[in-house]
């Protein structure tokens, strides 16, 4: 028996993302996302026991828009 733990969340399953995971998905830096959260040009976050967080769904929408050029 293996004591290997193994961690694998595919994309489809994270309905949730913190700072660190939002730089990373969408390739953004941390400081240019907040500049865009504080410029209020950038989805709405949420608390969840105390930790800031970001829904996907909202991510894709915002991403699927500024790709195609729209606001």
């Amino acid at each position: 028996m293996s004591n290997t733990k193994t961690s694998y969340t595919p994309d489809n399953d994270v309905r949730f993302m913190r700072m660190k995971q939002l730089a990373k998905y969408t390739s953004l830096s941390r400081a240019y996302l907040y500049n865009l959260i504080k410029g209020a040009e950038f989805p709405s976050s949420i608390t969840l026991n105390g930790i800031r967080m970001w829904e996907k769904p909202a991510i894709d929408e915002w991403l699927n828009r500024s790709i195609s050029g729209e606001k």
